[in-house]
């Protein structure tokens, strides 16, 4: 999977559940300004009371790794 075809997937999956994002880095340069190589994508997820339903969006659409690593993360 490319990162657009990542941010893609993600937006499409927060969109669903009604969870506010941005997506930044390189990939949102890149609709403004001179594309640039980038193997990532970066999200900020403003989340409150959601937390469960971001956490449920974005583990459907096959992150429940990453997801359970920044759960570790977030509670230490």
């Amino acid at each position: 999977m490319t990162p657009l075809e990542a941010g893609l997937a993600i937006g499409a999956a927060l969109d669903r559940s009604a969870v506010p994002y941005a997506l930044g880095g390189a990939l949102a340069l890149s609709y403004w300004a001179v594309p640039r190589a980038t193997a990532d994508v970066d999200v900020n997820v403003f989340v409150h009371d959601e937390l469960g339903t971001m956490w449920a969006a974005l583990g459907g659409i096959g992150l429940p790794m990453l997801l359970e690593a920044a759960r570790r993360r977030a509670s230490s």
